[in-house]
């Protein structure tokens, strides 16, 4: 048995036709469905989205040891501040 994987990527959606369409083909198929929304996390410093698999790191505020703080790859390279918004700590 093949897997399918249908999703839209940053709130992307399929049009009522395509899921017909994938309806018809899937007919006499095994199929689960799943509707959940994806949450990326998002960097520390700029507030973008951080993509899965993407250059980043993520690592607790080395002040208060209690918020996780995520960056994404050209915020660590340029080394962009941010700030702890527990304790206000600031760094590189």
């Amino acid at each position: 048995m093949g897997v399918v994987c249908l999703f839209g990527v940053y709130g992307g959606f399929l049009s009522i036709a395509v899921i017909r369409e994938l309806a018809k083909y899937f007919a006499n198929k095994e199929v689960s469905v799943m509707s959940e929304k994806l949450s990326l996390v998002t960097c520390t410093s700029c507030g973008k989205p951080i993509p899965p698999g993407s250059e980043s790191t993520k690592f607790l505020c080395p002040n208060c040891g209690e918020i996780q703080i995520k960056r994404d790859g050209k915020c660590r390279k340029f080394g962009r501040l941010f700030k702890c918004p527990n304790c206000g700590f600031q760094g590189p």
